[in-house]
């Protein structure tokens, strides 16, 4: 009995060290992220989504607004993309998803990682459809008091997601504008949603894991970055979007 005990330590340690050599961050944020990205058809008859119109050539709301949203580990601040999020729910609904299909357009970051976060910021599952979106899943991106957190992604890789207009157009086929209502948050608020989302991300971690894995310890001041004021913009650039009051 000993002997097979040993062997299945043994083979979890080899497991361990596969899923390491592998380039997959062990950690309770981790993405898991498949060879294949499965699509689902198009919704179908009375739930197929009406074509948007069409807004090329018109300028509905300020680039910059899109320009300014950042990447996780690359500035994410959770204040910019609710400035881009209310912006966006100004225009009519249709003329809004529009304008996010066209923002989207201009993404040329290798991953368009912040193409995908505002797609999930913007949109929400429908009643009766599955909302799968590939790659980036819903709960990576968790709203918590109305203010968008992005979880510290690790373990991205595989074939890689596609143009994030792909996923913008899965949103837009397979879910419906969100109909959460954003507006800026005063610094007391952006704390509050910060402590409770911690506090989320805390009990989601096995006691017993996160004293054999220390990897596993909410890096509070990663995500504490997140509800920071940008530091001022140079004279060339747009000025960012500060918390309120």
């Amino acid at each position: 009995m000993k002997a097979n005990l040993m062997s299945r330590w043994k083979a979890g340690l080899v497991a361990v060290v596969a899923l390491a050599a592998g380039g997959i961050l062990i950690n309770a944020f981790a993405v898991t992220v498949s060879a294949t990205i499965s699509r689902p058809p198009p919704k179908s008859g009375a739930n197929l989504a009406p074509p948007l119109p069409d807004i090329s050539g018109k300028q509905l709301l300020p680039d910059a607004l899109f320009a300014a949203c950042h990447e996780p580990l690359h500035g994410y601040r959770c204040i910019d993309y609710l400035a881009a999020a209310i912006a966006l729910q100004t225009l009519p609904k249709a003329v809004g998803e529009a304008q996010l299909r066209q923002w989207i357009l201009t993404d040329t970051s290798p991953l368009g990682l912040k193409s995908r976060i505002l797609c999930l910021i913007m949109f929400e599952p429908q009643p009766g459809v599955p909302f799968n979106p590939p790659w980036i899943t819903p709960d990576l991106v968790p709203i918590v008091d109305g203010v968008p957190f992005a979880k510290k992604f690790g373990g991205l890789g595989g074939r890689g997601p596609g143009p994030p207009v792909d996923y913008f157009d899965y949103c837009y086929m397979h879910g419906q504008w969100t109909t959460r209502r954003y507006q800026l948050a005063t610094t007391e608020q952006l704390q509050a949603a910060l402590a409770r989302f911690v506090a989320m991300l805390q009990a989601e971690i096995d006691p017993v894991m996160a004293a054999q894995f220390p990897m596993l310890e909410i890096d509070q001041e990663f995500y504490a970055a997140e509800i920071e004021s940008p530091p001022p913009a140079p004279a060339d650039r747009p000025a960012a979007v500060k918390p309120g009051p």
